[in-house]
């Protein structure tokens, strides 16, 4: 008998751009490929980091939204803009098939 697995109680629901992202079947890899970032980054940025500006327009243009839908509302946090973190620069290495097949809409990897 094969049992449903149990999820933690403190689990956590996915954000806005998680959940843009999995509905597009897409991993944080390819979301970084097209928004320019690392995958890392994205990772800090599902996790509540609040990139710059610049950083959520590419975001937000890589799944096709508008900004307003993965981030509604300016952050409450301030952050001086010395101290905010650039996003890293990504060359793509050896992904540019992988983009081009995101850019056609196709989702396997």
């Amino acid at each position: 008998m094969e049992s449903t697995p149990q999820v933690p109680r403190d689990a956590v629901p996915p954000g806005p751009l998680a959940l843009a992202r999995l509905t597009r079947g897409w991993r944080q890899a390819d979301v970084a490929l097209l928004a320019g970032c690392s995958r890392r980054y994205v990772g800090l940025i599902e996790n509540g980091y609040v990139p710059a500006p610049h950083v959520r327009e590419a975001i937000a243009r890589a799944l096709d939204v508008p900004v307003e839908a993965i981030w509604p509302a300016t952050p409450t946090r301030s952050v001086s803009a010395a101290s905010e973190v650039p996003a890293p620069e990504w060359d793509g290495g050896r992904d540019g098939d992988r983009r081009a097949d995101l850019e056609r809409g196709e989702t396997a990897a």
